[in-house]
Parts: C-alpha cells; structure tokens; sequence
C-alpha cells in the first residue's frame, strides 16, 4: 500500500457510522479495497477494537496502519485478537518470546513511543513485538477439534455505537 500515511492532527475526529459512509455496501475480497474503505476509516473513529479471525499474520498491520497507528493515539485500550494456531513461522517465533526478547525487538524500532503509520506499515513485526510488549494487543488462539476457526470479525466501538 503506497499511500500517504500522514495523520492529519487538526481533522475531526467522527464518530463509527458517520467514518463508514462512503463504504460500499459489499465487498469482495480480495480485489476490493476493504482496508482502504472500511477498516482504516473505522479505525480512526473507535476506541474498542476486538478481532476474530482464522488466519492472522502480522503483515497484515501494513494494510491498516493508518488507522492503527490513529486508534493507538486515541485509546489506550488493547486490541483483542482471537485466532486460529495457523501462524507465520515468525509470528510464532514472536508470540513465544519472552518479555524481554519481546522489548528488546520492540526498542529497536519503537524507542518507547507511539509508532507513526509510516513505521507501523515498513516494520510490521517489530510492530507486533510492540504491541503485545506494552499489552496494546491480547491474543487468544481458538483451537477446535474437527473444525477449523475461520470467522473474519472486526467488532468496533465508538462512544455511543
């Protein structure tokens, strides 16, 4: 994604369902720009954020980072992920981590501050390292037997919605 990641301080802040006016009302993946129209703009506008989903990886933060790095100015409330086992070989590697290792790679990138959209999107892993680090992120994997956990849910909260 090669857009600006500039956040305008000054722009006002709207609230969930005025963010998600110009969506589309359906979108098919993954040739449609549903970071772009929904996920970015909602971001921008919750102070909740709870994701369900079967196959996470951290990348992914790329596609959002505008938003993100937004929601985590505005909130301190973590993010709450429940996914499936499935992960990238170093998503893994950083979930089992141990606290120290975790701000270790964090410090790297981040020096203790709020990451800009701009960084969140070129460092994604670092940027996950930083997350759970500061418990801005709570993970949960969701195991099931003959199954496979495979929802695709982003519950989002604003003041009043």
């Amino acid at each position: 994604m090669a857009e600006n990641f500039e956040i305008n301080q000054t722009e006002k802040s709207q609230n969930l369902f005025e963010s998600l006016v110009p969506a589309e009302p359906l979108y098919m993946l993954p040739k449609d720009p549903v970071s772009r129209d929904v996920l970015v703009p909602a971001l921008k506008s919750t102070r909740s954020l709870d994701i369900m989903m079967g196959y996470f990886s951290s990348s992914s933060f790329s596609e959002i980072a505008p938003g993100l790095a937004t929601y985590l100015r505005q909130t301190d409330r973590p993010i709450r992920l429940v996914i499936s086992p499935f992960l990238t070989e170093s998503d893994f590697d950083l979930v089992t981590m141990g606290e120290n290792d975790l701000l270790e790679l964090s410090r790297k990138i981040f020096l203790d501050e709020l990451p800009e959209a701009h960084i969140l999107a070129k460092h994604t892993l670092a940027c996950f390292a930083w997350l759970i680090s500061t418990k801005r992120l709570q993970i949960k994997i969701a195991a099931m037997r003959g199954a496979l956990f495979h929802p695709k849910v982003w519950l989002f909260e604003d003041q009043t919605n």
